[in-house]
C-alpha cells in the first residue's frame, strides 16, 4: 500500500493546481450514474458529509482513493472527468 500512495501523491501532483477534484468527482458521478449515498455508504460516512467532500477543491488522499475504489475508476480517470471544469 505505501507504493500506492505514492504513486497517487505522484500523480495528484501531476494534474494542474487548479483542478477542483469535488468537481471532478461530482462530473463522474453524473457519467457513470453511480449513486453518491453508495459511494459514501462504502467510504463508511454520511451522505451528508460525502457532499462536503464533493465541495472541496483537494480533499485528503485517503477519501479519494477510496472514491476511485468505490466508483472502479482509476485516479486518471476520476481528474478526467472534470477536464475543462476547473
Amino acid at each position: 500500500q505505501p507504493n500506492n500512495l505514492i504513486q497517487v501523491r505522484t500523480l495528484m501532483m501531476t494534474y494542474p493546481s487548479e483542478t477542483h477534484v469535488g468537481k471532478c468527482i461530482k462530473m463522474a458521478h453524473a457519467a457513470t450514474d453511480i449513486p453518491k449515498a453508495a459511494v459514501a455508504k462504502d467510504l463508511g460516512i454520511w451522505p451528508q458529509q460525502y457532499s462536503k467532500v464533493l465541495k472541496q477543491k483537494d480533499p485528503k488522499v485517503h477519501l479519494v482513493m477510496g472514491i476511485c475504489n468505490s466508483m472502479k475508476l482509476s485516479l486518471e480517470e476520476l481528474v478526467s472527468y472534470g477536464e475543462g471544469h476547473r
